[in-house]
């Protein structure tokens, strides 16, 4: 089908929004310009108590303990996290009896390995952040202008810090950068660094990923890619979902095949309910999409489909302005990671 009309925006963009097609364009797509609802998939239940908690449920119980613990900042300690299970417990977020232990102790020491790695980056201490307002006028490549309003949280001093109890992911990478892009041009007096801190990719331990960009002056690059992004998926389906698009972009259509149909159903991203309504699950009829007409040009390459468009679209663009680290929490691996300062460290 052919793109809808475009919306008329009045020359503003929101930080929300901007971040939005970062993580998940097919479902701004549908469930803002289109407004469709999509539910979650409903595990199977029994009225059978259960002994030990499922993945959706283990991640549900170490998201609620973060949260618990960063509003308790300092005043969090062991019998702190004793009342927390109490409560776990009375609501039946976890087995009973001692079939919860386990299930708390995961969540407690995921949680301990997502604070102390936001602690060895914040100089020794868990610190309180802070949200920068944003007002920017952004130029854009074709002439023009664009206000970007909004936030960005978790300011603390030249990092923005997110801490999540999920799995680090591609669309991660893209929000940091564009986190990155937007407080450079704020201020590019300032070394800006986006840090995003969660389970590791591979599932295990803690995984630590700092986006800087190279160079203060290529922010507005950034933010008109981010915001031209953005305007194309209010009115069309665009193929640009994170994972596929890196993994074509580092190995060809065989890594963007390997992506989208994953072995583990977690990282499959055919799997996202949102991408499966709107392209399918068939990797063939994703390689085959052909390019818009005004896919061609300055800023896209000469050959492929459409998403190996997109794909040196976002990460060609990613490599050329981006720095990024990667180190898994453990204090000492946070300090060497610090070191690298150019493409990736690891």
């Amino acid at each position: 089908p052919e793109p809808l009309a475009p919306v008329d925006d009045d020359g503003v963009v929101t930080v929300a929004q901007l971040l939005a097609v970062c993580r998940n364009p097919a479902q701004v797509f549908l469930r803002d310009r289109l407004g469709v609802s999509l539910s979650e998939a409903a595990e199977a239940r029994d009225d059978l108590i259960p002994f030990a908690l499922g993945p959706l449920d283990r991640w549900g119980v170490a998201d609620a303990l973060l949260d618990h613990r960063r509003r308790l900042g300092a005043a969090w300690d062991d019998p702190a996290f004793d009342r927390w299970a109490t409560t776990q417990r009375r609501r039946g977020a976890v087995p009973p009896m001692a079939f919860g232990d386990r299930d708390l102790g995961t969540a407690r020491e995921r949680v301990d390995g997502l604070v102390d790695a936001a602690v060895a980056l914040m100089g020794g201490s868990l610190v309180e952040p802070r949200s920068v307002p944003l007002d920017l006028l952004v130029p854009l490549a074709a002439g023009s202008t664009v206000r970007v309003v909004g936030q960005v949280d978790g300011i603390v001093g030249d990092r923005s810090f997110t801490i999540t109890a999920s799995s680090l992911k591609d669309s991660d990478v893209l929000a940091a950068w564009v986190k990155a892009a937007l407080l450079s041009h704020l201020d590019p007096t300032r070394p800006w660094e986006v840090v995003t801190i969660g389970r590791g990719r591979d599932g295990k331990g803690t995984g630590v990923e700092r986006v800087s960009l190279r160079h203060p002056g290529q922010a507005a690059q950034v933010l008109d890619l981010a915001v031209d992004l953005h305007r194309r998926v209010q009115c069309d389906a665009v193929p640009a979902f994170a994972a596929t698009t890196r993994a074509w972009h580092e190995r060809g259509a065989a890594g963007a095949r390997d992506a989208f149909e994953a072995k583990e159903k977690t990282r499959r991203e055919s799997n996202d309910r949102w991408v499966a309504e709107l392209f399918g699950t068939d990797p063939d009829h994703l390689l085959a999409l052909a390019r818009r007409p005004d896919e061609h040009g300055e800023g896209w390459p000469a050959e492929g489909g459409r998403l190996a468009a997109w794909a040196e679209r976002l990460w060609g663009s990613f490599e050329r302005t981006a720095v990024l680290v990667e180190g898994v929490g453990d204090p000492d691996d946070v300090t060497a990671a610090a070191a690298g300062s150019e493409g990736v460290a690891s």
